[in-house]
């Protein structure tokens, strides 16, 4: 019989390997469902709900759901949170949750405004939501330029720290878009654009080595500059070599491919 779980902490690595050295690929934030695919000692190996990746995580980081409450979740609308908020219970041993942007509200209540993490009750006061519609791009654009300076951090998919892919991951899952974890995923969904003059803000440049191996994504702006995770989250020119650092004088990333996600 199938097991599943949810995330009751704000956001909790996810390894590799079933080991705190193991490096973390991705993270779970708040509201995350998951199937339970194999465990070993404290560690479960767990499947995303809504973007299907695989790692480790520990049995003290998540709560566990009935197939009924998983389905349940899995059919009702998605509240994804576009800003950073607070969540207690009545517990005050709980404390107060700060939940980063992207985090999911599972059973939300909007005339109370409570959500519900397995059979945890966490309330919202003085917030307002909706269920998201999908945004137009230069709304998206727009909102992505609320992270600039946000440290880079390996696996990293919240407003603590983000990958390059988690960045583009987490922008569009906001906005109402669905795009796979990694960069590599990423380049294979949406239509070609044969050039960097042709590119729409919100379209995708995939960067690499000499090899043509893709290892990094961006979003495009207007007047041909991208936002990217390098570093620290940032804005830099862009053209048909790739991405120009005005304040070192050099390109620093191999243009390798432009895809429209909007489209197939």
């Amino acid at each position: 019989m199938k097991k599943y779980g949810i995330i009751p902490l704000s956001v909790i690595p996810v390894r590799k390997q079933p080991s705190h050295r193991s490096e973390m690929i991705t993270e779970l934030l708040f509201g995350d469902t998951f199937t339970i695919l194999d465990q070993i000692n404290e560690w479960y190996k767990i499947k995303r709900w809504w973007d299907d990746y695989e790692g480790w995580i520990t049995e003290s980081s998540f709560v566990p759901i009935s197939e009924k409450q998983f389905n349940a979740l899995a059919r009702e609308p998605v509240i994804i949170i576009d800003s950073m908020v607070l969540a207690s219970t009545d517990d005050p041993a709980d404390g107060i949750r700060r939940l980063p942007e992207g985090a999911r509200l599972p059973f939300w209540d909007k005339k109370k405004n409570t959500c519900q993490v397995g059979d945890i009750v966490f309330k919202l006061p003085g917030i307002h939501l909706e269920e998201g519609k999908a945004k137009d791009r230069l709304s998206l654009t727009e909102y992505a330029h609320n992270f600039t300076g946000v440290p880079y951090l390996w696996g990293g998919l919240s407003s603590c720290g983000f990958d390059c892919s988690g960045f583009v991951q987490t922008i569009f899952r906001i906005n109402g878009y669905h795009l796979p974890r990694d960069a590599s995923q990423q380049s294979r969904i949406g239509k070609d654009i044969p050039f960097t003059e042709k590119a729409q803000p919100g379209d995708l440049a995939f960067f690499g080595d000499e090899e043509d191996k893709i290892t990094h994504v961006g979003i495009v702006l207007p007047d041909h500059k991208i936002i990217h995770a390098s570093g620290r989250v940032r804005i830099d020119r862009l053209d048909h070599h790739g991405i120009y650092d005005e304040k070192k004088g050099k390109y620093t990333h191999k243009l390798l491919l432009l895809k429209d996600p909007f489209h197939e």
